[in-house]
């Protein structure tokens, strides 16, 4: 967990001004703050809409942060959590 939050922190500078949060669903969020974004599943499996062409930055599946990762599926626009976790990308 303190890797996570290590690497959170490190994202900081990056972050614009603006922010929006949207809840897709109930156990869903969306947070933009250009270029990054960020897609939450609190519950379940979920499918989120992301930016065009995302680079992902992290996930919270990567190895160092649990020991088990089953990775989020990516496509040109939506990540798929398989379980509960997040995804911050940097949008073209």
């Amino acid at each position: 967990m303190l890797a996570l939050y290590h690497d959170l922190l490190a994202l900081r500078p990056r972050l614009g001004d603006e922010l929006t949060v949207e809840a897709p669903s109930d156990t869903t969020l969306r947070l933009e703050r250009p270029p990054i974004h960020v897609a939450v599943n609190l519950e379940g499996t979920a499918d989120l809409d992301l930016a065009s062409g995302p680079s992902v930055l992290l996930h919270t599946e990567q190895a160092g942060y649990t020991p088990a990762p089953r990775p989020p599926a990516f496509t040109a626009e939506t990540v798929s959590f398989s379980r509960p976790g997040a995804v911050v990308v940097r949008a073209e």
